[in-house]
């Protein structure tokens, strides 16, 4: 390894196997995580681990495992899951219990569907392409991301990496990264001037970069060939945010670390979890050396808004819109319990039902609640923290979580 040459041409082969690695191994807890589970549901169908090792094997025995169940506890009450939240994931999350027999509704707070998933159509432009996305607006084409690719192809929304091959239908085209040069287009079309600042700092990193690649090439080679070693590692210092890591176990003192976040994203982005910075810069600095002559990862965004996604998914799921109820509020989840044996029953979610664009009178909200045998938050951490979960004693560094972590 040259001093010369590239952190990224030197990091791309680690970065494109850990992540694959990284993939996996997620997979191979969740399974973990649902075998513990499926003994404790009496129904006599034979574990996972004497089907195949395959993961399409254990997935196969674990959707059978649980529609022979059906839509009844232990004690034959009817099954119903809460699902808080009608954005992207609150919608997906409906998909798979949909796919799986069971009964669920959606709470809304808002009078639309979609969450942070919003495209914005400006008005008095019936231009397909006049609008701007407020949310996710562009998807990278790698492991981490073969999930959202697989809801793509599922809505049957699919790649073009052609624009003009297009239609008016939601599909997926392919993000330029580096259009043509033109002011218009935000490009500098003068004859560059020499940027004292931003060159001596980009000169600096680049030293800097160069040297601790050098300095760390057999480590971070280890690390390639001890992947759990690695994993490990990261979730051994989950509980850091990126500035406490870098102050508390790399050394650093405050200022080199300010200086440092100024340099690399932007204020305040080091406050964020180490390990999501890890995995971000996994999934969206990845390039994927294994394919013959491909040295950039492909980009796509979709046409006509990323909104045209969620009306796919309402479209084509049968059910799935009539479940959702917007202008639903809720204020408390708490835990349902047997008085006799102290144990959980299930769920209650309180809420409040109002239209905030039609009314700010307290008088005409009304206040209801619903039962459930489990409920599954899919809202922001910040919208989180405005709901009342005392009562359901979550652990403390639950707790911590949704009050300090951002995004």
């Amino acid at each position: 390894m040259s001093a010369t040459a590239s952190d990224s041409e030197f990091y791309a082969p680690y970065k494109a196997k850990y992540l694959s690695y990284l993939v996996k191994r997620a997979s191979e807890l969740d399974y973990q995580r649902l075998e513990q589970l499926l003994p404790k549901i009496p129904i006599g169908v034979p574990s996972p681990k004497t089907d195949t090792t395959t993961q399409n094997g254990k997935t196969a025995e674990i959707e059978k495992k649980i529609k022979e169940l059906g839509n009844y506890t232990q004690d034959l009450r009817p099954v119903k899951i809460g699902i808080i939240g009608a954005g992207i994931s609150g919608l997906y999350t409906g998909l798979i219990l949909e796919h799986l027999g069971l009964d669920y509704e959606i709470l809304e707070a808002a009078d639309r569907i979609g969450g942070r998933v919003y495209t914005h159509k400006f008005p008095g432009d019936d231009d397909e392409r006049s609008y701007y996305d407020i949310g996710a607006m562009r998807f990278p084409d790698t492991p981490v991301m073969t999930r959202t690719f697989d809801l793509f192809k599922r809505m049957d929304i699919v790649t073009s990496k052609a624009p003009n091959e297009a239609s008016a239908e939601a599909r997926l085209i392919q993000y330029i990264m580096e259009g043509r040069v033109s002011a218009e287009a935000g490009k500098q079309i003068t004859s560059d001037a020499y940027d004292r600042f931003r060159q001596k700092i980009k000169d600096g990193v680049k030293a800097v970069q160069a040297a601790e690649a050098t300095k760390n090439e057999q480590e971070i080679k280890d690390a390639q060939s001890q992947l759990e070693w690695a994993f490990d590692y990261l979730m051994r210092h989950d509980k850091y945010s990126m500035r406490d890591y870098l102050m508390n176990v790399e050394g650093y003192d405050a200022e080199t670390v300010h200086w440092l976040e100024t340099t690399d994203s932007a204020s305040g982005w080091f406050n964020e979890a180490f390990s999501e910075n890890v995995l971000e810069s996994l999934a969206f600095d990845f390039d994927n050396p294994s394919v013959a002559g491909e040295t950039k990862t492909d980009w796509y965004c979709v046409l006509g808004g990323t909104s045209k996604v969620i009306d796919a998914m309402l479209a084509k799921t049968k059910g799935l819109e009539s479940k959702i109820k917007k202008n639903h509020w809720v204020t408390k989840v708490s835990l349902l319990k047997d008085k006799t044996t102290d144990q959980g029953t299930g769920m209650k979610v309180e809420y409040n039902i109002k239209d905030l664009k039609t009314t700010l009178d307290a008088d005409k909200v009304k206040a209801e609640s619903a039962e459930y045998s489990a409920v599954i938050n899919t809202t922001t951490l910040g919208a989180l923290q405005k709901i009342d979960l005392t009562d359901l004693a979550l652990p403390y560094g639950m707790k911590t979580a949704i009050r300090e972590v951002l995004a």
